[in-house]
C-alpha cells in the first residue's frame, strides 16, 4: 500500500469561545392551555439563574394571525412575562452571546408554530 493521502479535514485547535445557554421549557399544568414556563440562564462562568411565570396560551389568538411575524409577537408575549423576560433581557446582554433552547413538555402545545417564537429587544421590539 501506498502513502496515506493528505487529510482534507484539519483541526485548528481552536474551540468555538462558550456561550450562554437560555433554556425555556414549557411544563404542563392541570389546565392545558395555562402551562408554567421555567426559564434557565447558564452563564460559562457563572452559576444557573432560574426564573418561572405561569401563563395562559391563547391558541385560537394565534390561529387567527395570518403572518408569521405577528404569530411569534404573539406567542413571545405569551411566554416572555415577568421574571422570565427580565432574565432573557439579561442573558441577552452577556457579552459571551446566547444560546436558546427550547423544550415543549406540555404534549398539547406541541403542535403550536413554536419556531416562529419571538423575544424582546431592550427597545420593546419583537
Amino acid at each position: 500500500m501506498g502513502e496515506p493521502g493528505p487529510n482534507p479535514v484539519r483541526s485548528t485547535g481552536m474551540s468555538e469561545p462558550a456561550r450562554s445557554i437560555f433554556e425555556l421549557t414549557i411544563q404542563p399544568t392541570e389546565a392545558e392551555s395555562e402551562p408554567r414556563i421555567v426559564a434557565e440562564w447558564r452563564r460559562p462562568d457563572g452559576m444557573p439563574t432560574r426564573r418561572s411565570a405561569s401563563v395562559r396560551i391563547d391558541e385560537q389568538a394565534l390561529l387567527a394571525l395570518a403572518s408569521p411575524g405577528a404569530y411569534g409577537e404573539a406567542l413571545g408575549r405569551m411566554v416572555f412575562v415577568g421574571g422570565v423576560r427580565e432574565l432573557f433581557a439579561q442573558a441577552r446582554a452577556d457579552p459571551s452571546g446566547i444560546r436558546v433552547l427550547l423544550a415543549v413538555e406540555a404534549k398539547p402545545l406541541q403542535s403550536l408554530r413554536w419556531e416562529r417564537l419571538a423575544g424582546p429587544f431592550e427597545d420593546d421590539r419583537w
